[in-house]
């Protein structure tokens, strides 16, 4: 996408590990489904979840920050929508 949209503003949008996480254990039958696809407790897929939020986010902070373009790492509990627009 980077190199489709050079000019392209890209924001990594996100808020408190803790937040997600309980987040997603609130959202219906979420991570029931993911015990039963992966075959693991509840403590842990929120293991999984919490190694793969890092390294998306690591490969995307990685990918961005040497390159010379709009990339906003935007926290959306600490930072009101107004400090990206």
């Amino acid at each position: 996408m980077h190199n489709d949209y050079p000019n392209a503003y890209f924001i990594l949008q996100y808020r408190p590990l803790d937040h997600w996480i309980e987040s997603r254990l609130n959202h219906q039958d979420f991570a029931r489904r993911y015990q039963k696809a992966l075959k693991l407790t509840q403590e842990e897929v929120v293991e999984y979840w919490k190694k793969q939020r890092y390294d998306t986010q690591w490969k995307i902070r990685t990918y961005f920050e040497n390159r010379n373009v709009k990339f906003i790492d935007w926290n959306t509990e600490k930072q009101g929508i107004y400090t990206i627009i």
